[in-house]
């Protein structure tokens, strides 16, 4: 079976599950085809945009392969990727009308179960998060809770 033939099979299950199924053994490179032994670790080019923006959050490649792809395997430390380290978590207040200073941020809840993220206008000021009612809907906060806002940056 391929790849997606396996993942359609088993889409109930983990990826794990799918990792399960490889060989045990080592898969020895120099027994593969040529062009099977020049792509790993190479990032394909549909995925250097993508590849960029995560390495300059903060994802750096490992030393892994992926399964799947023999594409390189990216991690981070979730506390040093830039977006965390530059956003700020405020209590929500929730108003029809936002002050004037009111611009476009991503934002998200702060809990791990029902998790949600958004870009949504939103206005800090005194250290709280003024949202639209809109917004604090699609991010399932209330007054009173509390949201993560991250600037926009350019990449």
């Amino acid at each position: 079976m391929d790849f997606l033939q396996v993942e359609q099979a088993f889409v109930s299950h983990s990826k794990t599950f799918i990792a399960e199924l490889m060989p045990s053994y080592p898969i020895y490179v120099p027994l593969l085809p040529d062009e099977a032994q020049q792509s790993i670790s190479q990032i394909h080019p549909n995925f250097e945009r993508v590849c960029q923006l995560l390495c300059n959050e903060g994802f750096e490649a490992d030393n892994y392969l992926d399964i799947f792809d023999g594409g390189a395997v990216l991690t981070a430390e979730l506390d040093r990727l830039k977006t965390v380290e530059h956003s700020r978590v405020y209590p929500v207040e929730i108003q029809a009308s936002l002050p004037a200073q009111a611009s476009l941020q991503l934002l998200s809840n702060d809990r791990l179960a029902g998790f949600a993220a958004t870009f949504a206008r939103v206005a800090v000021v005194d250290g709280v998060a003024f949202l639209n009612p809109d917004a604090a809907k699609g991010l399932g906060v209330a007054s009173g809770d509390a949201v993560r806002v991250a600037g926009l940056q350019q990449a």
